[in-house]
């Protein structure tokens, strides 16, 4: 069998996940990837890789589309030509250009695969661009999603038939870091903020994540705000719509508005009592999957697939819709059970049960049963 594997986002996270995904799949498969000029994750012996994607180094956003077009009409050319059993995409990016990538596939009768991190982008877009994504979905032969839940949304929501989709997880990612660095980045926050229970929401910190919960919470709410027994940590670069300026002043606080890179990642993660999840939408969460790998308690709303792990194993706390009287209510009973919080960290096979469930020789199993079927 013969698979075209196009990921133009594969640099950073992304691209540990290729690079896990591939590592994975039956040897019978013949894989051409093709990635980002950025990709540094690492050889694949049973991949052919090919630099294809530059997008992100150009200005503005017409240049970051012509680019994007360019290279998208240098791998489609090749697809025609070849004729790949199967192709795979990872992620688009203007969707009009891979709509129109798409048609052409379908046109030479290719069997194409997309996986539907999240159903649509974080960003909240426009009707006629949410079309867009509808059409799209329509025109593919098989679409992967992480989590049952969003199976149900998109066959709900898009009417999309429910064979064409399986729910294949997304594995765990292990990210690399400098041991030394992490330990004493993460001694140093536990001896700041000791006997406390510190709570952090990690990574970029957008809208869509619910910051401006906590931010009401920390600011407005003195049972929150002079509570001597918590701590919270708002790490990660904001974006419009996040505002912590009313948090200035508040000693319950730590902000860290920049980028976090991954050695100060792994050791906030491992400093965390519980990680913050209050997420107003989702499909799947990197920081979930993150703190399911360094083994850190979660607090999640009921969105997406954010709550499924608590289904396997549980290792954290479900606080229902994203409103701030829910959370409020989360914060405030953990506090009121550390205990809680360190029999979680202790339940090994809870974790165990995740790792197994997550695992990527599974992951690559399921995928190569899709590809056979189509």
């Amino acid at each position: 069998m013969t698979l075209y594997y196009i990921n133009p986002m594969s640099y950073l996270n992304s691209a540990l996940y290729d690079y896990n995904l591939l590592s994975n799949l039956s040897d019978d498969i013949k894989v051409t990837f093709f990635g980002n000029v950025q990709y540094d994750a690492g050889a694949i012996p049973t991949a052919v890789f090919k630099p294809s994607f530059d997008y992100q180094q150009r200005k503005g956003t017409v240049g970051k589309a012509l680019s994007y077009a360019c290279s998208l009409l240098r791998v489609m050319a090749k697809c025609l030509w070849q004729k790949p059993d199967v192709v795979h995409i990872q992620w688009i990016k203007f969707p009009s250009l891979d709509t129109f990538f798409l048609r052409m596939l379908r046109l030479r009768d290719i069997r194409v695969v997309y996986t539907a991190h999240n159903v649509l982008p974080h960003a909240d877009i426009q009707r006629k661009q949410q079309k867009a994504f509808v059409r799209y979905y329509h025109l593919l032969s098989a679409i992967i999603v992480h989590s049952d839940t969003t199976r149900k949304e998109l066959t709900a929501q898009f009417g999309i038939a429910d064979e064409k989709i399986s729910v294949i997880p997304h594995g765990l990612i292990k990210i690399s870091y400098d041991p030394g660095k992490v330990a004493h980045w993460a001694g140093r926050l536990r001896e700041q903020h000791h006997g406390k229970i510190i709570f952090t929401t990690l990574g970029q910190q957008k809208y869509y994540k619910g910051v401006h919960l906590l931010t009401q919470l920390w600011s407005e709410d003195p049972a929150i705000s002079h509570n001597d027994r918590i701590h919270l940590i708002i790490a990660g670069r904001q974006y419009a719509g996040v505002d912590t300026t009313p948090l200035t002043g508040n000693k319950n606080v730590t902000i860290l508005n920049r980028y976090i890179d991954d050695d100060e990642y792994i050791a906030l993660s491992r400093a965390t009592d519980v990680m913050l999840m209050p997420y107003l939408r989702i499909s799947q969460s990197g920081v979930l999957i993150s703190a399911i790998n360094e083994h850190v308690p979660i607090l999640v709303s009921n969105v997406g697939g954010l709550p499924e792990p608590l289904t396997i194993a549980p290792i954290g706390w479900n606080m229902g819709e994203p409103t701030s009287e829910n959370l409020r209510k989360a914060i405030l009973d953990i506090a009121s059970h550390p205990e809680a919080i360190e029999a979680i960290k202790r339940d090994d096979a809870a974790w165990q049960r995740l790792a197994d469930a997550y695992s990527w020789k599974q992951i690559g199993e399921k995928t190569t049963k899709l590809y056979s079927k189509l």
